[in-house]
């Protein structure tokens, strides 16, 4: 599971009465990582559909049912320097996602 705060608990939720047939034995913080467990047959990952490419690996992704969504959040500082990189991944974020965005001071 995603050491991600609130994640555990989301999902002994959604599970309900059979989360205790479901122990966290460990938690990651990088789910590349984690990958590299799961082919390595160390476990299984709950993970969001999509950050990790399985094409062409030993991986694959399988949704729960019923469905149980996550949320992402992008931070930056209000007031600070961002580098050029920075500035154009919040800029392609903000198109991306639509989201106007106000200007740093």
């Amino acid at each position: 599971m995603t050491r991600q705060r609130g994640s555990v608990d989301r999902l002994r939720d959604w599970l309900g009465a059979s989360a205790k047939q479901f122990p966290v034995v460990a938690t990651y913080n990088l789910l590349y990582n984690a990958s590299l467990m799961v082919s390595a047959g160390i476990g299984v990952a709950v993970c969001l559909d999509g950050i990790v490419n399985t094409t062409g690996t030993d991986l694959q992704f399988v949704p729960l049912n019923p469905q149980l969504e996550g949320h992402a959040s992008l931070i930056w500082p209000k007031a600070g320097q961002l580098s050029p990189a920075a500035h154009a991944f919040l800029d392609a974020m903000m198109q991306t996602c639509q989201v106007r965005k106000q200007p740093i001071k």
